[in-house]
């Protein structure tokens, strides 16, 4: 449970760092693909969850 929460949270904080950044590059006049964007944001969120997460395994109980 612990580890959806994490990814959750990283998962919400991507999404506002895409916002913010689609925001204000849209005010400059600025076009940005958004699959391009979409992708490099997905695998550093990706990044940032395995660093989160390294070194804690789950407890099985054996």
């Amino acid at each position: 449970m612990r580890n959806f929460l994490i990814g959750a949270a990283i998962v919400a904080v991507t999404v506002m760092i895409l916002m913010a950044v689609s925001i204000f590059c849209n005010v400059e006049g600025i076009y940005l693909e958004s699959t391009a964007m979409g992708v490099v944001l997905g695998i550093g969120a990706m990044m940032v969850y395995q660093k989160l997460t390294k070194g804690k395994t789950r407890e099985t109980g054996k």
